[in-house]
């Protein structure tokens, strides 16, 4: 990323050395800032994290059919839009600090990588001295002592999250090879539409192939005569089998029953003949439109206040249930204490992808995890589940037996309010502690 930052550095030392940021954009993976030289309107790409940190100097913005908003995106428009950058610092291989000023403050905004998580700061100085906002840190704005000096407060947050491990940052390439992505999904949408056209023609052809068949059973074609005297009548390709002992009139009507119904089905056929053609054709006209890849939009470290949303609707809703939050926010708990409020937590408040968990075998409220998506359950999550399902089904085990499995994998029973079919069952044995608020409180 050195060399990055030194090619933005050459680019303001050789356009009267600052240069004002436009635009900002952002899809899932990336943050497109855009910036003014004399001439020219460039771009450099931030990774937001995951597969894709640090940063790339292109011509381009994100596309916009990929565009997301969210809190990071919005605080950057009102903070980082208008912001005169006068000079990038690097920070090591996996970070950097654009350093200006905008409204005569000097502000400094520091993005650093680590673990293939984006670390940002906003630090700036105005008429009250020194002050910041570190979202990985506090969600309020910090006023920094006196005796602490900007250029300390970076390097302590550099080394902070400086990362051993070999840093590369990402490709221009490797992202836009997504696009190949969707553009094998256009294929392949296109190939769906012409496999299923065929089918419905060559449906059509044999229904029209009965069809003709009576007209010539009408006609009392000899060639139809003859393949009715056969136990399996073949005609065309077409071929009906009769049952023993039928007489010649009675597989004769048994034809006329199988072309009634080929005639009810051509309508049918016809209509879906009808509809795929149009459908066809808005494709060709706009193929994008029919393509929807979601990906799931990559946050910087920031931290969630305790009182956070779905804390917020359990006390809307008045229901008879619990909720438990971890100071990071990365860990958030469920528990119903009836059996309408596990039905309203499972329904409402938990997505398909949280964790459910009950005793085996035992009566006991349900209790719904929720992680981080790139999270897996651990021991400590267990040792937490289990103590938590002790303590609330009035128990007293040295040992807890529990059942667990993913939301999506619950089936609500007809008429059993708070009971479901559970699917994909993991069976555990733990045991409970009693300081399980401290566990919690630390993942």
């Amino acid at each position: 990323m050195v060399d990055q930052v030194q090619s933005l550095n050459e680019l303001l030392a050789s356009h009267n050395g600052s240069a004002p940021v436009q635009k900002i954009f952002s899809s899932a993976e990336i943050l497109s800032v855009s910036f003014r030289v004399p001439g020219k309107t460039l771009w450099f790409w931030l990774g937001r994290g995951a597969k894709y940190q640090g940063l790339n100097i292109t011509e381009e913005a994100v596309v916009s059919d990929d565009r997301v908003q969210d809190k990071f995106l919005h605080y950057l428009r009102k903070n980082l839009v208008n912001f005169k950058i006068s000079k990038v610092q690097a920070l090591s291989q996996n970070g950097f600090v654009l350093v200006g000023a905008k409204s005569r403050f000097k502000s400094y905004f520091v993005f650093i990588w680590k673990n293939h998580e984006l670390i940002f700061s906003h630090l700036w100085l105005n008429e009250e001295g020194l002050q910041g906002f570190m979202p990985w840190k506090d969600k309020k704005i910090l006023k920094i002592p006196e005796e602490i000096s900007v250029e300390n407060l970076i390097l302590d947050q550099h080394n902070e999250f400086l990362d051993d491990a070999e840093f590369v940052s990402f490709k221009m390439e490797s992202y836009k090879a997504r696009e190949k992505i969707a553009g094998g999904l256009q294929t392949r949408k296109r190939k769906y539409f012409e496999r299923k056209t065929a089918k419905i023609q060559l449906d059509l052809n044999r229904i029209n192939g009965w069809c003709e068949i009576e007209n010539k059973l009408l006609s009392l074609d000899p060639e139809i005569n003859e393949a009715i005297d056969k136990p399996v009548f073949n005609y065309n390709s077409l071929s009906l089998k009769f049952k023993n002992g039928e007489s010649f009139y009675e597989k004769k009507n048994l034809l006329f029953q199988k072309i009634k119904q080929m005639k009810k089905a051509r309508g049918l056929l016809e209509k879906r003949l009808l509809e795929t053609a149009e459908e066809f054709a808005k494709y060709k006209e706009k193929p994008e439109s029919f393509i929807s890849i979601k990906r799931k939009t990559v946050q910087p470290r920031w931290i969630v206040d305790k009182s956070s949303r779905f804390e917020k609707k359990l006390t809307q809703s008045q229901l008879n249930a619990e909720s438990f939050v971890s100071d990071s926010g990365q860990v958030k708990i469920m528990i119903g204490r009836d059996a309408r409020s596990n039905d309203e937590l499972r329904n409402k408040f938990a997505s398909k992808d949280d964790y459910w968990f009950h005793l085996d075998n035992r009566p006991s409220p349900h209790l719904f995890l929720k992680l981080n998506q790139e999270d897996e359950v651990n021991n400590k999550h267990l040792v937490l589940v289990a103590s938590i399902l002790n303590e609330f089904s009035g128990l007293n085990l040295s040992e807890i037996d529990m059942i667990y499995t993913r939301v999506r994998f619950l089936k609500s029973k007809t008429g059993q309010a708070g009971s479901v079919t559970p699917k994909k069952v993991k069976y555990i044995r733990m045991i409970p502690v009693q300081n399980w608020r401290e566990i919690l409180s630390n993942l």
